[in-house]
């Protein structure tokens, strides 16, 4: 009896053995490991992996597990429903995906799409029903990286020039290539940067003319359509003003641009004003000093911007008298006098052009005349000495019983004169001009009468009357020849 319950022994033990190895431990709990990638920290609108694994469970089985995901601060969970099937050594994985479109929505949104720690859990719910059996965590970041790359800190930028404005933006895994970026102007006024490269976004401003001077505090802002947004570090840019730089300072008389000007003339100044950035100015008034030979302030001209002339013009001039000096004059726009209201001024220096005033007519040397020759019953020629002027003769102008008949150039000193009636008496005058339009005040003058032009008929009587007076003349002769011939013949004979 005892021998043969010593051989079940054996048996029974190896019976235990079996039915040990085919029952899962802890009745149908497997060790489980849960791995979320990527480990770091994410970017809002990324997708997060993961893999559960079961070691050591029971051979060539199922297992069903639930992942639930929750998200930040209560905002939303979602569940999904996964199989794991092990393997003849008992091990088994699967993965999943979040956000992907098998999880149920609990509450909120299945989507990474606000920043925080999301929470994961793994619950078993077969073979048996045991509750979490995994947890883990993944964190998502709405923060995105902005660095300006351009300007740099300190840099000087002048009113009419072009910054440049470079920045960079990233998310946790990479560029972001669709950012709404901007950053504000001087004038605090937003400016949208264009993607020019990925994630490199920029924009060229041209500083204005009224921009303020001094620090331009930079700050480039980034957002995208997920809610991922950030902010670049302050970069602090100074802002000059622009120069104001004079162009085709002229003078002008009432024809147009002048360098000699006379007595009665009205002196008016030209100028152009131009940004050292290169566009012009065109509006405003500004002043402009006249002066005289000796350099004493005569007038302050004030200009204004005249369309038709692209310029500024002193449309109230200033008009020459005898009493003025003559010699060279000057208009002047004084060194920075010019200030187009928003602190850019100009010249850097004084801006001066010289113009000539001569107030000194043209005059005759003494004992001029005016000479009359090859006078004809229709015409004849005048001519006359040169005159003088301390600014030159530009011309004579001749004039006929008071009306103007021919001006010459002041290198012409003779005229033909035709067209005259005969027998009639005329008054010729030359006047002289000077290049300054002085006139001669001594002019020179001459009355001549023309000849009468004889007609035919009174020279035939003049030939008629000549051989008369000719054939009687000759009948006088032969009269006293025979009257002296008689008286000789009756004298005596003496014995």
């Amino acid at each position: 009896m005892l021998t043969r319950f010593r051989a079940i022994i054996p048996l029974v033990a190896l019976a235990l053995t079996l039915s040990l190895a085919a029952t899962p431990l802890v009745e149908g709990v497997a060790p489980y490991n849960l791995t979320i990638s990527p480990s770091v920290p994410v970017s809002l609108g990324s997708t997060i992996t993961m893999t559960l694994t079961v070691s050591g469970g029971t051979r060539n089985s199922a297992y069903t597990v639930m992942f639930d995901v929750v998200k930040p601060n209560g905002t939303g969970s979602a569940t999904v429903p996964k199989t794991v099937t092990t393997d003849n050594s008992g091990n088994g994985a699967v993965t999943q995906f979040y956000p992907d479109p098998s999880f149920t929505a609990v509450s909120g949104t299945v989507a990474t799409d606000v920043g925080g720690v999301y929470n994961v859990y793994v619950n078993q719910t077969s073979p048996t029903n045991i509750g979490t059996v995994a947890t883990g965590t993944f964190t998502v970041s709405s923060k995105l990286n902005v660095v300006i790359s351009e300007p740099v800190q300190g840099n000087v930028v002048q009113r009419g020039q072009t910054a440049t404005i470079i920045a960079t933006v990233t998310t946790l895994s990479g560029p972001d290539n669709a950012a709404t970026v901007y950053t504000n102007s001087p004038l605090n006024a937003p400016l949208t940067l264009q993607q020019t490269s990925p994630g490199v976004y920029t924009y060229n401003y041209l500083v204005s003319s009224s921009d303020p001077i001094g620090t331009w505090t930079i700050v480039v802002q980034a957002s995208d359509n997920i809610g991922n947004s950030g902010s670049s570090s302050p970069m602090n840019v100074t802002i000059t003003k622009d120069n104001l730089i004079v162009n085709s300072l002229v003078t002008y008389n009432s024809k147009g641009p002048s360098t000699s000007f006379s007595s009665g003339d009205t002196i008016y100044a030209f100028f152009r004003i131009r940004y050292s950035s290169g566009s012009y100015l065109t509006s405003g008034q500004y002043s402009v000093g006249l002066k005289n030979p000796s350099g004493a302030l005569v007038a302050n001209l004030t200009g204004a911007y005249a369309g038709s002339l692209f310029g500024f013009y002193t449309s109230t001039g200033y008009q020459v008298s005898t009493l003025d000096a003559g010699g060279s004059w000057s208009v002047e726009i004084g060194a920075n006098s010019l200030n187009d209201g928003s602190g850019n001024t100009g010249p850097s220096t004084t801006i001066t052009y010289s113009f000539q005033v001569n107030v000194t007519p043209p005059s005759w040397p003494s004992g001029s005349v005016l000479t009359v020759s090859s006078l004809t019953p229709s015409s004849l020629e005048l001519s006359w000495v040169s005159a003088t002027s301390n600014a030159g003769v530009a011309s004579y102008r001749i004039f006929e019983n008071g009306a103007l008949i021919t001006t010459v150039s002041g290198n012409v000193t003779s005229i033909s004169v035709t067209g005259l009636t005969s027998g009639s008496s005329y008054e010729f005058r030359v006047e002289a001009v000077d290049e300054a339009g002085n006139v001669s005040s001594n002019d020179l003058s001459q009355m001549q009468t023309v000849p009468l032009q004889q007609s035919t008929s009174q020279l035939w009587l003049f030939v008629v009357l000549g051989i008369a007076a000719a054939l009687g003349c000759l009948a006088a002769v032969f009269s006293i020849r025979r009257y002296k011939r008689s008286l000789n013949s009756e004298k005596p004979t003496n014995e």
